[in-house]
């Protein structure tokens, strides 16, 4: 069950990232799904990481860093 719901929020995030980032004409370094993929388990993985106890909290997290949507080209 769980897994069912987990992929229909991939989907469902995956679209709506796509559209936008279509709308405002973004790139991202990765296939959209892996970007959909990372962001959802880095921001879940904070709060789980928390509600176990550990050190800091869901405000230490750098999703920023940890996705690779941009609205530049690339240089190099």
């Amino acid at each position: 069950m769980v897994d069912r719901h987990l992929q229909l929020l991939f989907r469902q995030s995956e679209r709506f990232m796509g559209q936008l980032i279509d709308n405002r004409g973004w790139r991202t370094r990765r296939p959209l799904s892996v970007e959909t993929r990372t962001f959802w388990s880095t921001a879940l993985g904070a709060v789980l990481l928390v509600r176990a106890g550990a050190n800091g909290s869901v405000t230490d997290l750098d999703l920023a860093g940890a996705l690779t949507v941009h609205d530049a080209p690339e240089h190099g």
